[in-house]
């Protein structure tokens, strides 16, 4: 007796399969996969309380192109809801965050910096939307950004929570590392299709409402998304204020292009 069809059906809605897929893409353009569904606890279990852990699906890392640096990707997988198959994000011109985060052998702090992509320079986006459309027009009141903003919640979580752990083990003595540089992509893969919707105030109406123009929106195979951290996801740093988190969303088709780019990110000097 076999199972029904339909069981094959139902189980593909589900992310599992995706996610391994992801995995294998990435391990093909020469990336070491460290776990998949890589556990972690931030804040850390005490005396007094549990602390909360969550689960990253794919924690991936190479060494980078022309140094002895390692590039470490935290990475999420999001299958599209069937119904919410584009993901809309909203343009910014000027970069509100510290761009990524970085470890150095030696010291008990994070770094930060922004590094250049050899073959592209990718849109900033500072918010987004998911949005159910078919062939005609795009649904009113149908729009979400629950999907976007639980999986950057989930990466910035997972980021947090294993960098305070890498520092943590260092202090210890616990662990030493190979390398003396550590740079930290968090990513976000996703099936949906990505635009970016660049528009000016003069583009709104006085309800607030945006006046269409076809040029207006950008279709992406990447982007950088600048996801407002609460206060207990933010990174200590004596001096400087990490309040966003710089996240890379890539469409799924692009898994080659993406991974290809980042082992050979260029570090500007200073």
């Amino acid at each position: 007796m076999s199972l029904a069809p339909e069981i094959t059906d139902k189980l593909s809605q589900e992310g599992i399969f995706f996610q391994r897929w992801c995995a294998e893409k990435i391990k093909s353009r020469g990336w070491g996969i460290l776990d998949i569904e890589f556990p972690f606890t931030y804040p850390r279990s005490s005396d007094y309380s549990i602390g909360k852990a969550g689960v990253l699906d794919i924690y991936a890392f190479t060494k980078h192109s022309d140094s002895d640096m390692m590039i470490c990707a935290l990475v999420e997988c999001k299958k599209a809801h069937p119904e919410f198959k584009t993901w809309i994000f909203f343009n910014k011109q000027t970069a509100n965050n510290l761009g990524f985060i970085q470890i150095h052998e030696g010291q008990s702090e994070v770094q930060f910096c922004k590094p250049y992509f050899p073959s592209t320079t990718p849109l900033l986006t500072y918010d987004a939307r998911e949005v159910q459309t078919n062939k005609v027009k795009i649904s009113h009141g149908k729009n979400e950004d629950n999907r976007i903003q639980y999986g950057s919640y989930q990466i910035s979580h997972a980021v947090v929570g294993i960098i305070e752990d890498m520092l943590r083990m260092r202090s210890l003595g616990l662990r030493k590392y190979s390398v003396a540089i550590q740079l930290i992509f968090p990513v976000i893969i996703t099936t949906a299709e990505l635009y970016v919707c660049q528009y000016s105030p003069s583009d709104v109406n006085e309800l607030g409402d945006l006046k269409h123009k076809d040029e207006m929106y950008t279709k992406v195979e990447w982007l950088l998304y600048e996801y407002p951290l609460p206060d207990y996801l933010k990174l200590p740093h004596p001096d400087l204020a990490d309040r966003k988190r710089q996240i890379i969303v890539v469409n799924s088709r692009y898994i080659d292009k993406i991974f290809d780019e980042l082992k050979g990110v260029i570090i500007p000097s200073g």
